[in-house]
């Protein structure tokens, strides 16, 4: 009996220190237009602020939430593009790498786009 106590208890502590050490810390937020609708696959960059190179990268998913996990502790902007709007650049801020952080709702504009006209002719190789 005092085994299984014992052995059940090691087991209790084991499972606890492994969630411990696999908890995501994460970056997310939520994109849409500026009608309100969800842009699912809308692109979001996790940008470095000294030289605009990437550190993460998400896609929106069907509710237009992305997720950048585990990004390391500095100072950031996001970028977000989808196609037929204009991208969008975040301000700078700083992530200690230890906690998670919400930013607020990024609303896309769409863009506008100028098509050329196309005329269409047709023409009879033989008649009747």
């Amino acid at each position: 009996m005092k085994n299984s106590i014992a052995l059940i208890l090691l087991c209790f502590l084991c499972t606890a220190s492994t969630q411990s050490f696999s908890q995501t810390h994460q970056i997310t937020g939520r994109i849409s237009g500026t009608g309100g609708e969800l842009l699912t696959g809308a692109v979001a960059e996790l940008r470095n602020a000294k030289d605009s190179s990437l550190a993460k990268v998400s896609v929106a998913d069907v509710n237009g939430v992305y997720h950048l996990e585990n990004p390391k502790a500095g100072s950031y902007f996001i970028k977000t593009s989808f196609l037929g709007y204009d991208a969008w650049f975040s301000e700078l801020f700083s992530y200690d790498g230890a906690s998670s952080k919400t930013i607020s709702e990024i609303k896309m504009k769409a863009t506008a786009v100028q098509l050329k006209s196309a005329e269409i002719s047709a023409f009879r190789l033989w008649s009747k």
